[in-house]
């Protein structure tokens, strides 16, 4: 216990570690029959873990084979490994991942995903389930082999469990976590897929709506961007499992940080048409326009101003719309101004994205414009005609062509964040600290 207080602070855990701190942890984590022993073994390796230097020292010392060990040991006929030991245990190898992909290869060779998997549909304990989450989560960061040996074992539908079992807002360290391994897992488009399939967008959702903690509509706002980013499916998913309204809810409120993630996931579900309308149909184009406008955090202008540039048909378009003498809705709603805004806020001394260039010259295109390249197509096709008999004008007609799917505004890898498992200090009971001022 001494130990693990001490690991607690920066500048001991290198210190720990050239001690043979490691080694001796990892000694009594296999061999000591006493689970608050073992317990406070596997903190204070969660602790030093958390050091960059000490991360290969855990593989090189046995430390990460020992903890898989003990949690695959787990059951109810072995005492030595009780709830707290084994939430220790899972933030000792969260941690041991964490910007490590070499370790993250090694947990998952070691087979602990079936136990992981397990666990997370067997347990109650919200610190376990939140330490399973949590080593997902990692496991799955930035890593397309570990995510899809995590999907393998059915990871996703033990979150699922575990996210229903874990209290709703009462633990929501068990509901973040589950969202940050749901964002890390959709790394690729058949992990998206596979992910959207097993009920983690209609969750996803459902915390929108139910959670009242930052941290936990954060972590699902980037759940539903990342299982959407260049999936056409999921964005249909979402759409017709409400996360629009969602978001838009969740989007106002005052923390930035979750603003921002609510704006990243509209901006990827706005680039299916078929949400779009959704948007239009919930009114809420103008209210999110002056929303935008009246943000005072550049995020928040940056990722609302891709949501409004993804509602911006292409130019032919554009052009179309203004022909047939419509408007455009979310020009109406003062969507140009929210964008010069951006401009001139956030990229005041630096060249803008293409995207936001392209978006403003669009809204720049005039009906006068419009209205003449019809004409000139029209005359032309006139021409081509009465040189070709055998031309169809209505090949030429219309001068539409057609429209390229839009690209995503930002990176994947923008929407992946690590856990990283706190390590709290164990509580010291009265008598033990009055026989400790007695000793010393």
């Amino acid at each position: 216990m001494a130990l693990a207080h001490l690991s607690l602070h920066p500048e001991t855990k290198g210190a720990i570690a050239r001690a043979g701190g490691i080694a001796n942890c990892v000694a009594l984590v296999n061999g000591n029959p006493n689970a608050p022993i073992v317990s406070q073994c596997c903190k204070t390796l969660a602790s030093v873990a958390m050091h960059p230097p000490n991360k290969p020292l855990m593989a090189g010392k046995g430390a990460i084979k020992a903890l898989v060990r003990l949690v695959q040991s787990v059951g109810p006929d072995n005492l030595r490994v009780d709830d707290a030991a084994l939430a220790c245990a899972f933030e000792g190898l969260c941690n041991c991942a964490a910007g490590n992909d070499a370790n993250r290869n090694l947990i998952v060779e070691l087979g602990v995903m079936s136990t992981v998997e397990y666990v997370c549909e067997n347990w109650t304990d919200p610190e376990v389930l939140a330490g399973a989450a949590k080593l997902i989560a990692n496991l799955a960061y930035g890593n397309v082999y570990t995510a899809m040996m995590c999907l393998s074992s059915h990871c996703e539908e033990a979150l699922n469990v575990s996210i229903k079992k874990g209290g709703g807002d009462s633990n929501p360290d068990v509901r973040e976590a589950a969202m940050m391994a749901f964002a890390n897992l959709s790394n690729n488009e058949s992990n998206q897929t596979h992910v959207g399939a097993s009920g983690a967008i209609a969750l996803a959702v459902k915390t929108l709506e139910t959670s009242d903690d930052p941290k936990v509509l954060r972590a699902a706002a980037l759940a539903c961007a990342s299982m959407g980013h260049g999936s056409f499916v999921n964005k249909t998913r979402m759409g017709d499992e409400g996360a629009i309204r969602a978001l838009l809810e969740v989007g106002d409120i005052m923390d930035a940080k979750c603003a921002q993630a609510c704006c990243f996931a509209l901006a990827t579900l706005m680039l299916n048409q078929l949400n779009q309308q959704i948007m239009i149909e919930l009114k809420a184009m103008e209210v999110f326009v002056n929303l935008v406008e009246d943000t005072e955090s550049m995020d928040v202008l940056l990722a609302g101003s891709m949501v409004i540039a993804a509602l911006v048909p292409m130019p032919d378009v554009k052009k179309r719309i203004l022909c047939e003498g419509r408007t455009l809705p979310i020009e109406d709603a003062g969507g140009k101004a929210a964008l010069i805004r951006c401009k001139q806020w956030v990229f005041g001394r630096k060249s803008p994205p293409d995207w936001l260039i392209a978006t403003l010259a669009i809204f720049d295109i005039s009906e006068e414009t419009a209205l003449q390249e019809q004409y000139d197509r029209e005359e032309e096709a006139k021409r081509v005609v009465s040189e070709d008999l055998f031309m169809d004008n209505r090949l030429v007609d219309s001068g539409v062509t057609p429209n390229q799917f839009q690209d995503e505004f930002y990176p994947h890898l923008d929407l992946f964040r690590e856990a990283v498992a706190d390590i709290r200090p164990a509580h010291l009971a009265d008598s033990l600290v009055e026989m400790a001022d007695k000793l010393y």
